[in-house]
């Protein structure tokens, strides 16, 4: 008996460090075994129900789209098949993967309490903390963003209409905030780089993601998906712009790194403020952002209210124009 007992700290660490790696189906076995040596043991059947199983109802297979409604469907007919006393941890699990799939999604007062009270249910979990906290961070950054939109009404931002396989959506560019990064973006879009290009990394309730000319069709090294660039970069312009879901932020590999790739938030991010560079967000269209799936491309960038007296050419982190 002792060594049981001695197995289940063992298995919960073991749990959590798969878990943390990405390994859900071991870190499942793993809190599972140790969960039925000790049906007592509280971490167990914490991290096999809520952490893994609550949190995976917040996500989908990489490449697939970002389906809110489906994913909020699943949680319907889970909840619906949980038992009253017997299953308390399931219960927990599917409270949990609603209020993460809500805090992507830019609901943030359904998903506060729900967090705020899991925390405190669970104060050996920091991933609980820290959700509670850009939860918290989140629902500030809205209404600071309302407020700085009213300020600015009447201030009119270059846009850009991204049509894709999928549909269109619409871009506002914040040359205010990434002066820079606005002028690279616009350069190449008046090239037509980035029309014909792939959709090339899509993880649903985050991003997705393009930019990357070996994604091209006839692209001679197309093995090297994710490492493509205009031929230079451009300094990384990181601001105060809040990574919510709609966000369009700079692919980067590190500090002044930027070249040709972006993402788009289809869920928020947090985590990531300020170590990004934010230069727009989705004005019209984000259904169509969430629809994209790995292998979508890029038709045509359609450019509008570009500023008449602006030059749009950036500057690489050389110091000169491309």
């Amino acid at each position: 008996a002792s060594d049981v007992y001695k197995r289940q700290p063992v298995g919960c660490i073991l749990g959590d460090a798969y878990h943390r790696l990405g390994l859900w189906q071991r870190a499942a076995a793993i809190y599972g075994s140790a969960a039925s040596a000790g049906p007592g043991w509280r971490e167990a059947h914490y991290g096999l129900h809520v952490k893994v199983r609550g949190q995976r109802y917040a996500e989908h297979d990489v490449g697939s789209s970002s389906d809110y409604a489906s994913a909020f469907t699943r949680l319907k007919v889970d909840s619906s098949l949980v038992l009253p006393e017997s299953s308390r941890w399931a219960r927990e699990g599917v409270r949990l993967g609603r209020a993460l799939l809500q805090y992507k999604q830019g609901d943030f007062a359904d998903a506060l309490p729900v967090l705020e009270e899991l925390a405190k249910r669970y104060p050996f979990d920091p991933f609980l903390d820290a959700h509670v906290r850009f939860t918290a961070a989140g629902q500030r950054a809205v209404g600071e963003e309302a407020l700085r939109a009213k300020r600015e009404k009447d201030v009119v931002r270059p846009k850009a209409e991204v049509e894709t396989t999928r549909g269109s959506f619409v871009i506002e560019l914040f040359p205010q905030d990434a002066d820079n990064t606005v002028k690279n973006f616009v350069y190449l879009a008046q090239k037509n780089f980035y029309d014909g290009l792939t959709f090339h990394r899509t993880v649903p309730f985050f991003l997705v993601q393009t930019g990357d000319p070996h994604t091209r069709e006839g692209a001679k090294t197309p093995g090297a998906t994710g490492t493509g660039t205009p031929g230079y970069a451009i300094r990384s312009e990181r601001n105060r712009r809040r990574m919510l879901r709609g966000a369009v932020v700079m692919a980067s590999a590190g500090q002044d790194t930027e070249g040709s790739q972006f993402y788009v938030l289809t869920g928020t991010a947090m985590h990531l403020q300020g170590e990004q560079t934010v230069f727009g967000r989705v004005l019209q269209g984000q259904d169509v952002v969430d629809a994209l799936r790995q292998g979508d491309r890029i038709v045509k960038v359609t450019l509008r209210d570009l500023d008449p007296k602006a030059r749009y050419v950036p500057i690489t982190v050389a110091g000169r124009e491309p």
